[in-house]
């Protein structure tokens, strides 16, 4: 794995071109217009409804060779959404065929024309437009479609296929008629299945093998459905991935001309006008970003993966980029493409000495594993055994378990792992969070063990446990996790010693308001090698759709402190963004009066206050304001003034820390969102200090290393970049303000 060698590289290059031959494209272009399917089959019963035997998709859309979905007992050509279908069957023949009879059914797409052959003798032939197949395009039998679009696997047929063909042209009718299984084939097939060596191969090797699913069986030279939901699935069609070298020096050179990395620069390079794009905070190079995925540090680069949706469409990616310095980003090709499954959605990574280790949740699969070991992570190797943790039969409780967002980690006796899900209601609704346990001592075998941690005290019902993460943190064990409900949030307890069950002993939440619209959404986080426990989180966005969306915060160090409650701090090297420092006099802040600094604020910016507010029962920070005040975000703290607040909280002053965006923008359609409030304790006499980023569209405000909130924001106006104080209720004091600003990141350039 990851190594360079010559005899790797031919065979590398001798498969492109017989995977470009097979296409009749250049290059590997993965275009198919006009195609043939022909199976032959035999239905255990003739009472299927909708039951595809053989299709072809490409995570968009689907056509398929289905018996009994218009009308019982009548073979069709299915289509997503039955774009492609004809509903006018009252004329077509109902199979009567006795049951373990084999059958040849076929059907050809030739332009706009579609026709249907039984037998080798035509059934139907109709019009309807004609749907290109590309990028993600794979073949599934007994099943109308596995993933397209997305969508769980539907339309289950059971009984025996004996040979399935797949040809990139339409066949003529006397074609069609002469084939027999086994047989000689009139043109060559794009793909051939025969089961006769007991295999799922295609053997003409343009996919890789197959994977049998929920008890599919092959026997006796065929494949064997229950037709409940059994299933086989092929890897996606596509050039294999770029095999890059195994030095460093020589990865970065290939990243100077590799045409994904250019696209990147060229696509940020275009978008970087787009007033509303962090100038520091990670934001992707297009396309759609959502959670953050197994960021870590290997070989000294950090390493920060995203779910990523490219511009255009399609399927759910890894994106990839790596820094030296957590805050100067450099873009990667990406690390995960689907296969077998239908999108790579959110997990985790492992670092061990010789590789990472990456656990992911494949959709309409399970969970995953792909390694990676050369210098830059450029080089990921799927498990052969994948979906090592695969999908289930689920009762409406949960039981036995759901598979979903994974994380692994592991001790002396082997690898745990943790699937995010819920149980006992409807997601969303009225469930409760459970994360499912599993181990292993290899990564292939998997064994079920338990409900690791199971809530519905400190989480509401409705809310699952995504993405989880468990990290040591000092003394404890911290369990990050988001909902989709609620959005990120963490438990801090200890894991039992058997390590199969969690003990929560505190639990607290990064988002208070609603999800989806310009806020917080889902964590991510590793150890790196100071010891820090670093998180990131996406930031969702509060405007229409753009050639890009969502942003990821700037790192954060979560620590566990004295008391025993979890410290937020930014990580050192933000300070690195500083620039043009210009600080405020310390001064007196009259009660009920707005102060407006003089000193230069900016829509890109680091502040640092400290404020003692005195008796006073509201301290407001305004920034992004327009000289005239009616386009502001304010940062808000209410003080509890009440005198019984020691004897409730101790030595601590109950707080609530707020940023208010409701005056933030002009614009009409900017997202309406209330204000984002999270509860703050300060000690007997300790001052408000507090550490805000602006970054153009989103507002990150840390108090007291004890609280952070997070808020996407769109000021319409370019003078909206003016600083006020004001105070409610009684005079405070500001002891020191700092204004920086915030050097636009040297990310994403070739090489270092």
């Amino acid at each position: 794995m990851g190594s360079y060698d010559p005899v790797r590289l031919a065979l590398h290059a001798l498969f492109v071109s017989v995977l470009a031959l097979c296409l009749n494209t250049a290059g590997g272009d993965m275009k198919i217009a006009d195609k043939t399917l022909v199976v032959w089959c035999a239905p255990s019963n003739l009472d299927h409804r909708g039951a595809g035997v053989f299709g072809v998709e490409d995570l968009q859309e689907f056509d398929s060779i289905v018996l009994g979905e218009v009308r019982p007992r009548v073979w069709m050509a299915g289509s997503h959404l039955f774009r492609r279908t004809e509903a006018a069957q009252d004329s077509w023949p109902t199979e009567t065929v006795a049951s373990g009879t084999m059958v040849q059914v076929a059907v050809t797409w030739q332009g706009t024309r579609i026709t249907l052959y039984r037998e080798g003798q035509v059934v139907a032939s109709y019009d309807r437009p004609q749907r290109d197949y590309g990028e993600g395009l794979r073949v599934s039998m007994g099943m109308r479609h596995c993933n397209a679009a997305g969508v769980p696997p539907t339309g289950a047929f059971g009984g025996v296929i004996d040979e399935a063909q797949f040809y990139a042209e339409a066949l003529s009718a006397a074609q069609i008629a002469g084939l027999r299984p086994g047989g000689a084939t009139p043109v060559r097939p794009l793909a051939r299945w025969t089961f006769v060596d007991g295999s799922g191969r295609d053997e003409m090797g343009c996919f890789g093998p197959a994977v049998l699913r929920n008890g599919a069986e092959i026997r006796d030279g065929k494949l064997y459905l229950d037709g409940k939901d059994d299933y086989l699935i092929t890897p996606v069609l596509r050039a294999p991935q770029v095999l890059y070298p195994a030095t460093l020096a020589a990865q970065w050179a290939a990243l100077a001309t590799d045409p994904q990395v250019l696209a990147h620069q060229a696509s940020r390079q275009r978008l970087a006008a787009d007033p509303y794009r962090p100038a520091v905070h990670f934001a992707p190079p297009g396309g759609m970003m959502n959670d953050p995925n197994g960021p870590c540090f290997w070989q000294g680069n950090y390493h920060l993966f995203y779910q990523w949706v490219a511009p255009g469409g399609g399927p759910l990616l890894w994106g990839h980029a790596c820094s030296t310095d957590l805050v100067n980003w450099r873009d990667l090709p990406v690390a995960l493409r689907p296969d077998t499954e239908g999108n790579c959605f959110s997990g985790n990574t492992l670092v061990e000495p010789e590789r990472v280790i990456a656990l992911y949740h494949g959709t309409g699969s399970g969970n995953a594993i792909a390694t990676a070991s050369d210098p830059l992570l450029l080089n990921w190797e799927k498990h052969p055994a994948n979906p090592v943790i695969p999908a289930v039969h689920t009762a409406a409780d949960g039981s036995p378990y759901r598979i979903y967002d994974p994380c692994v980690w592991k001790d002396a006796r082997g690898y745990w792992a943790l699937s995010g899900t819920y149980k006992d209601g409807d997601f969303v609704k009225d469930c409760r969070l459970a994360e499912q346990l599993f181990f292993s001592t290899d990564l292939a075998h998997w064994e079920y063990r338990g409900v690791f941690v199971e809530d519905g005290f400190f989480t509401e019902r409705g809310e699952d446990g995504a993405v989880p993460y468990v990290l040591p943190l000092g003394a404890e064990h911290l369990l990050l996790f988001a909902s989709h409900r609620r959005g990120a949030q963490y438990y801090l307890g200890a894991i039992e010693p058997s390590g199969e069950r969690f003990r929560i002993r505190r639990h607290g939440r990064f988002n208070y308001g609603p999800i989806g619209v310009g806020s917080l959404h889902a964590p991510a986080a590793f150890i790196d090698p100071q010891g820090r426990c670093i998180a990131f989180f996406n930031v969702r966005e509060g405007r229409p759709a753009t050639e890009w969306s969502d942003v990821m915060t700037l790192p954060r160090v979560l620590s566990l402190e004295a008391d025993g409650t979890l410290g937020i701090r930014p990580a050192a090297e933000v300070e690195r963004l500083r620039a043009d420092p210009r600080a405020a006099a310390a001064r007196e802040l009259p009660a009920n009066a707005e102060v407006v600094l003089d000193t230069r604020g900016g829509k890109s910016i680091e502040i640092t206050a400290e404020i003692d507010p005195g008796a006073a029962r509201e301290v407001c920070l305004s920034v992004l304001r327009s000289p005239d005040g009616a386009e502001r975000t304010d940062i808000r703290v209410f003080f509890q003034t009440e005198h019984n607040w020691f004897g409730q909280y101790g030595q601590q002053r109950p707080c609530v820390l707020m940023v208010d965006g409701t005056r933030a923008s002009l614009r009409d359609d900017v997202q309406a969102r209330p204000p984002e409030s999270g509860p703050l304790l300060l000690g007997a006499g300790e001052p408000l200090r507090l550490r805000v980023f602006v970054d153009r569209s989103i507002v990150e405000v840390f108090a007291n290393d004890r609280q952070c909130l997070t808020l996407r924001v769109y000021p319409s106006r370019a003078d909206s970049d003016t600083l006020a104080l004001r105070v409610q209720g009684a005079a405070a004091r500001l002891a020191a303000l700092t204004v920086w600003d915030l050097a636009a990141s040297a990310n994403l350039a070739a090489a270092p």
